[in-house]
Order: structure tokens, then C-alpha cells, then sequence
């Protein structure tokens, strides 16, 4: 099995709609490419996390790299994984607030990735950041 978290700017027209299109899309694909994993959008960037069989994490990731929704791709990531930190999650798809939530906490805890520290760390950073 293997992970890749990657970073990339969304296409300056992108909607949100699109974007809540394009993560239910992702949950259809990867239901029948048994992949996991996450996505995160902060209103001017993802980051994503994609789990599963090598072959598929490659097609799919080398999908993504020409999709023309984004570009200035940049894996962080790309590691071989013995345990999915997503295995329920055929693609959660988390909008990140343009500020933090009242409680200084983001749309996403790290008590939802369990064992996948760095991951967490990088996703809650990424969450904290906005368009500005």
C-alpha cells in the first residue's frame, strides 16, 4: 500500500460547487479503486491525501497532475503505508474556515487521524491557513 499527501492552487474560477463536485466524484472512483483518504480546501488551496494499492494511488495521482481545476502541484508525501489512516473515508472532503473556529480548533481534529501524526500535522496547518 502506499500514501501520497500533495499541495496544490486551485484555478482562480473554481467554485465551490465545483469543488463539492469534484470531492463526491472522488468518493464514486475511489469506492471502486478501493483508495482512501482526504481533501481539503481553503478557498485558494488543496492539499489531499490519497491511500490504497500502489497501481491505483499512481493512476489516480497522475490524474490529478493533469487536471486543469489546479495546478502548482507538490507532493509532500509519498511513502509506502502498512495501515490506512483513512479506512473509512473514501474521500472526506473538509472546507477549511476562512478563520478559526471560536475555540481556536479547525474542522478537523487530529484525533481523526490516529497513528498518522505527521499527516495530522500537516492537514492541521493547511486548515488554519485561509484565503487571506
Amino acid at each position: 500500500m502506499k500514501r501520497v499527501v500533495y499541495v496544490s492552487t486551485a484555478a482562480p474560477n473554481l467554485s465551490e460547487e465545483e469543488v463539492e463536485r469534484l470531492a463526491a466524484a472522488a468518493v464514486r472512483r475511489n469506492e471502486t479503486l478501493d483508495l482512501t483518504g482526504l481533501l481539503a480546501f481553503n478557498g485558494v488551496n488543496f492539499m489531499q491525501t490519497l491511500e490504497g494499492e500502489d497501481a491505483a494511488v499512481d493512476a489516480v495521482f497522475g490524474s490529478i497532475r493533469r487536471d486543469p481545476r489546479h495546478d502548482g502541484i507538490v507532493a509532500l508525501i509519498e511513502e509506502p503505508c502498512p495501515k490506512r489512516l483513512f479506512p473509512d473515508w473514501r474521500m472526506r472532503y473538509v472546507r477549511a474556515p476562512s478563520r478559526p473556529l471560536l475555540n481556536g480548533q479547525t474542522a478537523l481534529h487530529r484525533d481523526d487521524l490516529e497513528n498518522g501524526a505527521q499527516v495530522a500535522e500537516l492537514f492541521a496547518g493547511f486548515l488554519r491557513l485561509g484565503p487571506g
